[in-house]
């Protein structure tokens, strides 16, 4: 009979451990108690997803070779925390090639965002501030469209060559984003509801009064993205040059990186810029020139590409305008091959033009979405409330029974003292 007491108390520690494995999945949480909240949601997000008043359907499709990330579903589980109005789910393309085919998914790791009747995807790279920019796009339910300069022999967004842009547009549109090209020859200016611009390696001279027109359209607030050629022309040159300070050093950078005279050359994000920041392999260029700047008109310049050797192929521009309380943004880079069809999918080519585009789009000129680099300081507990309700119980349920183990224990103690002052008398 005494050892029925200790059997109950092995049953008994048995479930609770079993009905901690059972619930502790269900209950999960993040623990981030980093200064930075690197494990955290940005407060842009947050904002963002605020504004969402309908629910939004994440969907993920992942290959074989990544069903194993975690990552991803830790990332989309953040999203669903932060919102009841976000649901995720994600699917295997080998075991539901069905789904795959009807979404057309084409990449490995391919994102679908849906809400109301919109749609935005998102391939390969699936982080926070691209998962952002397509929710901020989906609020708007349609989008700006970008606008691609074709008088001066530039690369063509419909164009085949390899020196020209079709695969990238084709890639941008399949996630959402709306192309057009623009003739200045045809048109004269620039229309109202042209905001954003991509000057794609002109190759012929630009006439005095289409630099008059880009003087107002960067003027006027828009944003744009100059890829320059070896034979960019005078007049575009001696307008970057008035209107931002730069200038293109030769010769090219083939002695520097390049001794086997291949005419490639390697560069690099800035890891300080937001927009370069997510990129962690190298980018390919084709005969690059240095940029040098000596900056103007009350632009902020940032390297945003560099060599090994610290020459400069790409700054970053950006000022506060005043009248409509935003920031503008223009992109210098010194080559235009490295968007070409021939170069876009070598290292992180395609990731930066996909982040330049968006920025030139103006869906990111209000996002923050670095990770501050401040000492972990302090601590903070984010366990959520019902898993902190299940722990006190938890807890409770060993402080009772060791008090009710404790309370038979003695009572049996001083029960057996007593016992035989009671029989002697």
């Amino acid at each position: 009979m005494q050892k029925i007491p200790h059997l109950i108390t092995y049953i008994f520690i048995i479930a609770l451990i079993a009905l901690s494995s059972q619930l502790a999945p269900k209950l999960t949480s993040q623990l981030d108690v980093s200064y930075s909240k690197i494990s955290s949601l940005r407060p842009e997000t947050i904002k963002t997803l605020a504004q969402y008043k309908e629910p939004v359907t994440i969907t993920l499709y992942v290959d074989k070779e990544n069903s194993t990330n975690s990552g991803f579903e830790t990332l989309l589980q953040r999203y669903a925390d932060a919102s009841p109005l976000f649901k995720y789910s994600i699917i295997s393309i080998e075991q539901r090639p069905d789904l795959a085919q009807s979404e057309a998914v084409t990449a490995p790791v391919e994102l679908v965002l849906k809400h109301k009747l919109a749609a935005r995807r998102i391939q390969n790279a699936i982080t926070e501030r691209a998962i952002t920019i397509a929710l901020q796009s989906l609020l708007r339910g349609s989008q700006e469209t970008l606008f691609f300069l074709a008088d001066h022999n530039e690369r063509s967004i419909n164009g085949e060559q390899l020196h020209d842009y079709s695969l990238l547009a084709n890639i941008l549109f399949q996630r959402g984003m709306q192309l057009s090209s623009y003739s200045l020859v045809k048109f004269e200016n620039f229309a109202d509801n042209v905001k954003s611009i991509i000057v794609p390696g002109p190759t012929t001279d630009y006439r005095p009064q289409e630099v008059e027109q880009l003087a107002k359209f960067i003027n006027r607030g828009g944003n744009a993205l100059f890829l320059l050629e070896d034979t960019t022309t005078n007049n575009l040159l001696k307008f970057l040059e008035k209107e931002f300070g730069i200038t293109l050093k030769k010769p090219t950078l083939i002695e520097l990186d390049d001794p086997d005279k291949t005419g490639l050359v390697i560069g690099f994000g800035n890891q300080e810029l937001p927009i370069t920041k997510e990129l962690r392999t190298f980018l390919l260029f084709f005969q690059p020139r240095e940029i040098t700047t000596s900056t103007v008109n009350s632009w902020t310049a940032k390297k945003m590409i560099v060599t090994k050797q610290g020459a400069v192929l790409g700054y970053e521009f950006s000022r506060s305008l005043a009248s409509t309380d935003s920031e503008q943004k223009v992109y210098i880079v010194s080559d235009a091959d490295i968007f070409a069809n021939k170069y876009i999918q070598s290292g992180a080519n395609l990731l930066l033009a996909n982040n330049l585009f968006n920025t030139v789009l103006g869906e990111v000129s209000s996002l923050n979405l670095e990770t501050p680099a401040l000492p972990d300081q302090t601590m903070e507990n984010e366990i959520s409330p019902l898993k902190s309700l299940f722990l006190f119980i938890f807890a409770l349920g060993f402080i009772v029974y060791g008090l009710m183990i404790w309370w038979k224990r003695s009572r049996a103690y001083h029960n057996g003292k007593e016992t035989p002052t009671t029989k002697s008398s």
